[in-house]
């Protein structure tokens, strides 16, 4: 009987990578593992978490796990239209979020976003992360953000002269950086994964060994993959980027640590207390 394959989804390759080493060098298929990572669709920008093709596709059983910024598991395992669903363990990624502003403006420092709308897409790690990196210079009333969609669709908003500021992440912050606009803030966050009720621990478990594999070549050989990330920017964005433009240093991987209560429930008071949370903290769906 031919075995089940395992399917997860690359809404940005930045997030994925480990994933996506793991099927390119056999990793997966030396460990007798059937793994698939579905393609992204880099135009879904609805404003509505549970309509977006991510989440659908978990919804309706086409994806066996998903990953995503760590409080937007948190809210999306808490909706009562959400799959049944665990939390088992933080993801390979640790990722850079940048704001980035126009080169045209004056914006040089945080405190000049005041009031400025700034490029997000809603309730993803651009949008909690605008709020993160900025709480520390205004006040919340003061914080701005706007939804926009997916990355490149925020890069793009920057470039026309759409919003003056946009919330990026990798290869799409060192792509607006090269046009030389200006990085305002920068910070790092990681992401969780979140599977079915009823998952397979034991064939997680497999899974996540062959992904620590990818972990360390990855970080043997950063320039060997690196390049991988540039496919997620469209082509005309995509022409003249190398990966010698890349900021290497925001590429950072790890293995996975476990999840703990304690952070959930930091995280998710956080969360509550900008009243990101109707529907409640829900730390019993954090797998121990």
């Amino acid at each position: 009987m031919s075995k089940k394959t395992f399917r997860t989804v690359n809404e940005a390759t930045v997030f994925t990578l480990p994933w996506e080493v793991a099927i390119r060098e056999g990793l997966f298929r030396v460990a007798d593992l059937d793994v698939e990572v579905a393609p992204k669709n880099s135009a879904n920008t609805a404003f509505d978490i549970l309509a977006r093709d991510k989440e659908a596709s978990f919804n309706d059983t086409r994806l066996d796990c998903y990953d995503a910024c760590e409080w937007g598991v948190i809210k999306r395992v808490g909706l009562d239209q959400h799959r049944p669903s665990k939390i088992v363990r933080m993801r390979e990624s640790i990722t850079a979020m940048g704001i980035v502003a126009r080169k045209d403006t004056d914006h040089v420092l945080p405190d000049d976003l005041a009031r400025v709308p700034v490029g997000i897409q809603h309730a993803t790690g651009s949008h909690y992360m605008t709020l993160k990196l900025l709480e520390g210079f205004l006040r919340r009333d003061e914080i701005a953000p706007v939804h926009v969609g997916g990355p490149a669709l925020r890069l793009q908003a920057l470039i026309d002269g759409k919003v003056e500021a946009a919330t990026l992440m990798e290869p799409f912050l060192s792509c607006a950086l090269k046009r030389g606009h200006r990085l305002i803030v920068q910070g790092f966050y990681n992401g969780l994964v979140a599977v079915p009720a009823d998952y397979d621990a034991d064939l997680l478990q497999r899974i996540y060994a062959q992904l620590d594999r990818a972990v360390d070549l990855i970080n043997a050989d950063m320039t060997k993959y690196a390049g991988m990330l540039l496919a997620d920017l469209p082509e005309d964005m995509r022409a003249g980027m190398s990966v010698a433009d890349l900021r290497l240093d925001n590429l950072r991987y790890i293995h996975a640590r476990p999840y703990r209560r304690e952070r959930y429930r930091r995280e998710a008071g956080w969360m509550a207390d900008w009243g990101m949370l109707e529907e409640g903290a829900k730390p019993e769906l954090v797998v121990a």
